[in-house]
């Protein structure tokens, strides 16, 4: 009996689309988070080749239908959790969903934080750059993630933007102290 899942053979494939604020999530830190969701759903996983305009990536997920419907329920739990978070904005902590899975909180091991942090609209461009080059090089000296939130909350002012800092507590200090050097703030110096 051959047990790979990979094999055509008795598969089918359905389609979940991820918002693009949460493709990180659900590939997880290292590809740590799809791995799972693959081992624990006997599924395979791709995300579609990104055309860079549309708010959401599509997931493909290979398998069984069952399988495939129990690893697009596990995705879709992730988008909600992550969405209450992003309406929820800022250093929010995620709570349980309650269904005795606490193993699918969006929290990243290792003291991994979220923040907003708001930038002027016409300093967006600053931070991140020409074809996104600086916000490339804030995320790889900070080592945090730091990313536009393309939809925010409908009562956002519109003369600000909002970005989202990933990271840990030093990581995200760095980012943020990057985000202000680009900008222009002067951050008070402590001597």
């Amino acid at each position: 009996v051959r047990s790979d899942f990979t094999s055509r053979a008795g598969g089918g494939s359905i389609e979940v689309s991820v918002p693009r604020f949460v493709v990180g999530i659900v590939i997880g830190r290292n590809g740590e988070m799809i791995k799972k969701i693959q081992n624990d759903a006997g599924v395979r996983i791709q995300f579609k080749p990104d055309d860079g305009i549309s708010p959401e990536r599509a997931a493909q997920v290979m398998g069984p239908p069952d399988r495939c419907q129990h690893a697009a329920r596990i995705i879709n739990e992730l988008i909600l959790t992550a969405q209450e978070r992003e309406i929820l904005g800022g250093l929010t902590v995620t709570r349980g969903r309650g269904r005795g899975r606490s193993d699918w909180s969006v929290g990243t091991p290792g003291g991994v934080q979220e923040i907003t942090y708001t930038v002027p609209a016409d300093k967006c461009g600053l931070v991140i750059g020409k074809g996104g080059e600086n916000i490339k090089s804030i995320n790889q000296q900070s080592g945090a993630h730091v990313e536009l939130q393309r939809n925010p909350p409908p009562n956002t002012d519109p003369n600000l933007r909002i970005f989202t800092i990933r990271g840990a507590p030093q990581q995200m200090e760095v980012a943020r102290h990057l985000i202000d050097e680009k900008v222009g703030f002067q951050a008070p110096q402590s001597r």
